[in-house]
């Protein structure tokens, strides 16, 4: 073990005197429990955040996949087989990634049967629309804009999901 010193105010001094006799804790040990804390936070901060960067590298490459729509897959038999969206709960997507484009333009939520009795639903909000400006080599370049008057929600129409679940 290193030693160093500290110097308190004597109000952070008190404080820490007091939690002293409430705990039985030496103040030592209460400062080193404190400072431990404080770097277990930012390790998970930090474990967190390159977790969820993977995540959206296996995402992307096709190998992360939602448990709930894991599940959903393995239910699916016969003529129930099908692709289904492999989004999770925050992604923003356009709704055309979501919706099959069967039947009336979906406003909060699109589910797919996935079994006799199952469906898998997937529930979001609108969050913008996109529209591509132009192109260069074959490249599209999006802006959002917003909606206009009398506008429809449509397939480039971008939407976050909210929930996903099994009915």
């Amino acid at each position: 073990m290193k030693r160093f010193e500290i110097r308190l105010n004597k109000e952070l001094h008190e404080k820490l005197r007091e939690e002293s006799f409430i705990t039985g804790k030496s103040m030592h040990e209460i400062v080193i429990e404190l400072i431990e804390e404080h770097y277990n936070k930012k390790e998970d901060i930090k474990a967190e955040s390159i977790s969820n960067n993977y995540r959206y590298k296996l995402k992307k490459e096709g190998i992360y996949m939602n448990e709930i729509v894991k599940k959903a897959i393995e239910i699916m038999e016969g003529e129930y087989v099908r692709d289904i969206p492999n989004v999770d709960i925050g992604d923003e997507v356009r709704l055309a990634d979501i919706w099959d484009g069967e039947g009336d333009i979906p406003e909060s939520s699109y589910s797919y049967q996935v079994g006799d009795a199952e469906w898998i639903n997937y529930e979001f909000e609108f969050t913008g629309y996109k529209q591509v400006t132009k192109t260069k080599d074959h490249v599209h370049y999006v802006t959002e804009y917003e909606k206009e008057e009398g506008e429809e929600h449509n397939l480039d129409s971008m939407v976050r999901i909210t929930n996903i679940e099994l009915l």
